[in-house]
């Protein structure tokens, strides 16, 4: 619950001021990066490490994803949350068997339809997103 708190309390504080509403994604290439990048950011004391995650995407600017086979996982700004999808040749929008469609280059990747957070699903989190060229942006 507290996770919920600070997300929509940091998300609506920076929509609030009108900053943070896009963000760089690096593009990540194993799954030891993958671990690396979600343990980095320093917690405290017995914080949950969404949190860390959180302030850390908003110090610099960047979050993260990784494409794997057909499946990316990629980390939600506004809650910290790492969430995952199926690519395919086909956009289908939904909760129930999404599946995007994955363009762009290697580094600047664009993904249609948008990606939805689960905790925005249940109104706790800004995470509705457009990725376009390498940038998460509100959508």
């Amino acid at each position: 619950m507290a996770l919920l708190q600070y997300a929509r309390v940091s998300a609506l504080r920076h929509l609030g001021s009108g900053v943070t509403t896009s963000y760089r994604v690096r593009v990540l290439d194993t799954w030891e990066q993958w671990c690396d990048w979600l343990n980095a950011a320093p917690t405290e004391c017995d914080e949950n490490p969404h949190f860390a995650r959180v302030r850390h995407i908003e110090a610099t600017g960047e979050t993260i994803i990784r494409f794997h086979g057909a499946q990316f996982s990629w980390t939600c700004p506004g809650c910290g949350m790492a969430l995952g999808g199926t690519i395919g040749e086909q956009a289908v929008s939904g909760w129930d068997q999404p599946c995007w469609v994955l363009t762009g280059t290697p580094d600047k990747p664009t993904l249609t339809p948008s990606l939805g957070c689960s905790t925005w699903r249940r109104g706790d989190c800004i995470g509705h997103w457009w990725l376009r060229a390498g940038e998460l942006t509100l959508a």
